[in-house]
């Protein structure tokens, strides 16, 4: 315990004589440009973080975006695809009625 207060005493000491001397205020205004020097540094950070955020989300937008027109060309080529299928298909019957009834007026003659 008297090494605590020795410590203290030593330190209290030590802050009076750099009162005395002016030292003091010299280290304070070193640490005060320290924490202003810290604190851009992290506030530079801090902001090249959120460009690199705002970079992500943009990109993201954007390639949500591409996804909806991407899947929506992709709905309307498939519904163009059944569509095209089923005019086929029932092209197809027509033509065969066609040809059925050319072929019963031929022999009705």
């Amino acid at each position: 315990m008297d090494t605590n207060m020795t410590g203290t005493r030593d330190t209290e000491e030590t802050n009076a004589e750099k009162i005395d001397t002016g030292k003091l205020d010299t280290e304070t205004n070193e640490e005060v440009e320290n924490a202003e020097t810290n604190s851009a540094v992290v506030d530079e950070a801090v902001a090249a973080e959120q460009a690199l955020a705002d970079d992500r989300y943009l990109r993201l937008a954007a390639e949500f975006e591409n996804y909806k027109k991407r899947v929506a060309r992709e709905y309307e080529r498939i519904a163009n695809s059944v569509s095209e299928r089923t005019l086929l298909g029932v092209l197809e019957v027509i033509d065969n009625f066609e040809r059925a009834l050319n072929t019963t007026e031929q022999y009705q003659k």
